[in-house]
């Protein structure tokens, strides 16, 4: 979707894909988890939509392929969306039983779940929050907002394309022209969207130059196969 985008004007895009107007907000591997997620942002008056149409994402223990289902929202909506969900969480994390395995960390390690959210459920990380302030080692709301930024910091790292991607987007460009294109465009315009939901460059600009490059070569590539055929059949 993000490479289509660059190619039409940003309000016409909006207009003739509604969807693109949406955000990822949670991933799940099961479709009932994520339509209860959806009833509570509905409830909440938090439009959104499931997105069943996800690739296969891992392998279960059977052997067969796993889809992921997202729950998407309004990006304009993400910040209730995240306060809607932070207040269930801790409607739940009251209700949990002590022998949760959090209550067994030190205080040094509920720290570092604090550091550490994309390696946790949320769940996990506001409990973690919870079980310092009993302890009376409540973090600072300063310390908790220099502990997202780090992590935003970490979430908007551009990427290095894989050196195999790279090598297959240039023999694509010079013996398919058509196949190196998206490769090229892909490289040059996929974004991801990050927690406080801005959209950032998934490759580095290293990586987008190679694109840039691939681009260039499949259409030079792709123009000398149209003279080529133009000239057979026009004999």
């Amino acid at each position: 979707m993000s490479s289509t985008k660059t190619i039409l004007d940003d309000q016409d895009y909006a207009k003739n894909n509604p969807e693109s107007q949406y955000v990822v907000f949670k991933r799940f591997s099961s479709k009932e988890n994520a339509e209860e997620l959806s009833k509570q942002l509905t409830a909440h008056e938090v439009q959104n939509v499931i997105d069943t149409s996800a690739l296969p994402v891992s392998i279960v223990p059977n052997g067969q392929m796993q889809n992921e289902i997202v729950v998407k929202v309004k990006q304009s909506n993400l910040r209730k969306a995240n306060l809607m969900l932070q207040q269930l969480m801790h409607k739940n994390i009251a209700q949990l039983d002590t022998d949760h395995y959090l209550f067994e960390f030190t205080e040094e390690e509920l720290i570092d779940v604090i550091k550490t959210p994309h390696e946790w459920q949320y769940d996990d990380y506001l409990l973690a929050q919870k079980l310092l302030k009993d302890r009376g080692c409540a973090i600072a709301e300063k310390q908790l907002k220099s502990f997202e930024s780090v992590n935003l910091a970490r979430e908007a790292q551009e990427e290095k394309a894989p050196i195999f991607m790279l090598y297959r987007g240039y023999i694509y460009a010079f013996v398919i022209g058509g196949m190196g294109l998206i490769v090229g465009l892909g490289l040059l315009y996929q974004r991801k969207t990050i927690s406080d939901g801005r959209k950032v460059n998934f490759y580095d600009e290293a990586s987008r130059k190679h694109g840039k490059y691939i681009v260039l070569i499949s259409i030079f590539t792709s123009l000398v196969y149209i003279f080529v055929l133009y000239k057979r059949f026009s004999r």
